[in-house]
């Protein structure tokens, strides 16, 4: 599990949690992982993580990942700075690589979404009432495309949010002193084009674009860190010549129950055969406990399934739990 303030200095400085979420949704994490005093010039340790991160990202980034031994995916996409939001339900285990897009969405437990920076605006979107969580990259390209809005909608269609319960913050990125653009831009992204390059506050207008979608005030927050000309230069930047990325990520936490549970059916599964019928990821199951006082969770889909015990730890991919999401009140089985 990725480590939150408060835990030793070494580690702490890695990453930048989103201020007060830990607090607020300790059912999710969310942060940045922070430049290193040095740029590690050391490879991940796998050829997975390796083609997962690509020449732009320094092997700390995907390590400080990684050590979040207990995420299922880590999962990333190609940026186009466009407005394209995927939503995951089912993702394959490791680092996945998903298609091209700027934003992605989820409610399942144990997937890890990221996206990468070097000024942009990382946007993290919770909506706690249905525990889905999305993730956006917003430049100024994204945020013309209406990325912010997309992300709003894919929610909204896949979960069933409703923007007046999101929670929204705009994370670390070039500030509005920094960032000069010409007058093009500024209309491209609804401001007053001003009659040449000026400075562009672009936290600022994704703030006011939250506004108007809905998001009420109490639940948009930004950060006033510039990754340009900030002093300790804790993030990249590309307008200062940086060409390595630091990493957003955002996931709902696989529970410690559901950790122990699996770890405890694939135990007796394999040292006795016993048809335990364990899914990591549903939410409609029931409570068993053994004579001999082990507890885990039945899922409903293994014990209508016609291969539930020819094969008790085949993973169910999809079942009526899952289809409900996490934090679902279900009858029992």
């Amino acid at each position: 599990m990725f480590v939150e303030s408060g835990s030793t200095a070494s580690v702490a400085d890695a990453i930048a949690p989103v201020p007060g979420w830990g607090v607020a949704f300790p059912w999710l994490r969310a942060g940045i992982t922070l430049r290193p005093r040095a740029v590690a010039r050391s490879r991940p340790t796998s050829v997975a993580a390796a083609d997962w991160a690509g020449d732009d990202i320094p092997a700390h980034a995907v390590r400080r990942l990684d050590e979040g031994r207990r995420w299922r995916s880590v999962l990333r996409s190609r940026q186009v700075h466009g407005q394209r939001v995927r939503v995951h339900g089912v993702v394959a285990g490791g680092f996945v690589l998903a298609g091209e897009c700027d934003g992605h969405a989820t409610r399942a437990p144990g997937v890890l979404l990221a996206v990468t920076l070097a000024d942009c605006v990382p946007v993290f979107v919770a909506d706690p009432p249905r525990r889905a969580v999305a993730l956006l990259h917003a430049g100024w390209r994204g945020t013309a495309a209406g990325v912010l809005e997309s992300g709003f909608a894919a929610m909204a269609e896949a979960f069933g949010s409703r923007v007046g319960d999101l929670s929204v913050h705009f994370g670390p990125s070039i500030c509005g002193r920094c960032y000069e653009v010409g007058p093009e831009v500024f209309a491209a992204v609804g401001e007053a084009p001003p009659p040449e390059a000026a400075p562009l506050d672009l936290r600022a207008v994704l703030v006011r674009r939250a506004a108007s979608a809905g998001v009420g005030p109490d639940n948009v927050s930004a950060s006033r860190e510039c990754t340009r000309c900030g002093n300790d230069r804790r993030y990249f930047s590309h307008r200062r010549g940086d060409r390595q990325r630091h990493l957003a990520y955002m996931g709902i936490r696989p529970s410690a129950e559901a950790d122990a549970n699996e770890r405890l059916g694939k135990t007796q599964a394999s040292s006795r055969g016993d048809p335990v019928g364990l899914c990591r990821c549903c939410a409609w199951s029931r409570r068993v406990e053994t004579a001999r006082g082990s507890v885990f969770r039945l899922c409903r889909r293994h014990r209508s399934d016609s291969a539930y015990r020819k094969y008790p730890t085949l993973p169910v991919v999809r079942c009526p739990g899952f289809e409900a999401g996490p934090g679902t009140d279900a009858p029992p089985a």
